[in-house]
């Protein structure tokens, strides 16, 4: 561009400033909020998977999961949110790491990991007494972390335990009304996360 033409489209502009200072400051401040408000939106989106997750039932509360402890205090609780099928719906493979999420009015963002141990490191499914004598008498299981192929599908039942907290399990069953929770799905390989609240399903 011939410099000559740039100094005339310069001086245009100074003298439209000049002339109407008030639109140019609104002008400006618009496109200044436009510039925050898309940062904003950019920083506070909300993750997503490429994963689809079916319903996933209300909270059942089984007594004792029946590890062969010697204080039946001791044993760990079980919490089943009944058969759930997760899909993953891209070409990548994903790592997905599973807790289940409980607040209340006594219980503030207590986090469950679906890794199924209960006390001593004792696998659910595998060392408690019913597996012990009948294997796979359960079911299939998820456990965390769960490493699902491209497309894979996997459908099993979904099972948290509360390990070593007694009060705290009788406190969630007999209030169970009055505690929300949610499932907490992690890529381990994007570190995205998402939530469901329970009972509900999710696409992404």
């Amino acid at each position: 561009m011939d410099l000559s033409v740039f100094f005339q489209i310069a001086n245009r502009v100074i003298a439209v400033i000049k002339q109407f200072p008030g639109l140019t400051t609104l002008v400006v401040a618009l496109l200044v909020a436009s510039g925050i408000l898309v940062f904003y939106m950019y920083t506070h989106t909300a993750p997503t998977l490429p994963i689809a997750v079916s319903r996933v039932q209300q909270v059942f509360f089984s007594n004792y999961a029946q590890f062969p402890v010697s204080n039946r205090e001791d044993d760990a609780q079980a919490i089943s949110n009944g058969e759930v099928t997760i899909t993953n719906t891209s070409s990548d493979k994903l790592v997905l790491d599973l807790h289940l999420n409980i607040e209340g009015p006594k219980i503030s963002n207590y986090r469950i990991r679906a890794d199924l141990r209960g006390p001593f490191n004792l696998i659910y499914g595998k060392n408690d007494i019913a597996s012990a004598k009948s294997p796979g008498i359960l079911g299939p299981l998820f456990q965390s972390p769960i490493e699902l192929g491209p497309k894979q599908v996997e459908r099993k039942r979904l099972i948290f335990l509360i390990d070593m907290h007694r009060e705290l399990g009788l406190l969630l069953m007999s209030k169970s009304q009055d505690h929300t929770y949610r499932l907490e799905i992690t890529d381990l390989i994007s570190g995205n996360t998402i939530s469901i609240l329970i009972p509900g399903d999710y696409r992404g």
